[in-house]
């Protein structure tokens, strides 16, 4: 999904639990930062679809194992725990939204047999994507509202 609707999340999100909304924006969009890392290993010849090669393991799988464990460690020493769980919450609708439109490979960094599998039921042309990312976006602006 793009940076516009992470960010919604985020403000959506803050609304919900009652934190402000900057915090929100900052931590949906921070798993985003890997994309901005690997920039610089851009293959000339990749196509607009295929950027899952810019994804790091923070942006799969693996990286939802690391960053709940680093946050149940932060928890349990009660450094800002409310904190925590906010930006793990974030983090993890972040990936979820990623997810649910097909642009990750949630298992790319694993060796197994799922390694090019992506986890996605919805449709996997352009235009579909588009539809399903503008009919959230309305959904968050609905929520807002609230």
């Amino acid at each position: 999904m793009t940076i516009i609707t992470h960010a919604l999340c985020g403000v959506t999100v803050s609304k919900i639990l009652g934190y402000p909304y900057w915090i929100g924006i900052i931590f949906s969009i921070i798993p985003d930062i890997d994309h901005l890392i690997l920039l610089k290993r851009i293959p000339k010849n990749l196509k607009p679809n295929s950027f899952a090669s810019l994804r790091s393991p923070f942006h799969e799988f693996v990286g939802i194992i690391i960053v709940s464990l680093l946050s149940v460690v932060l928890i349990m020493l009660n450094f800002y725990p409310n904190l925590v769980k906010f930006f793990l919450l974030c983090y993890i609708l972040h990936l979820f939204c990623d997810f649910l439109i097909g642009e990750s490979y949630p298992f790319k960094y694993l060796n197994s047999e799922f390694k090019h599998t992506r986890i996605s039921y919805l449709g996997e042309s352009y235009i579909e994507k588009i539809i399903i990312e503008l009919l959230f976006i309305s959904f968050l602006f609905v929520i807002l509202q609230i």
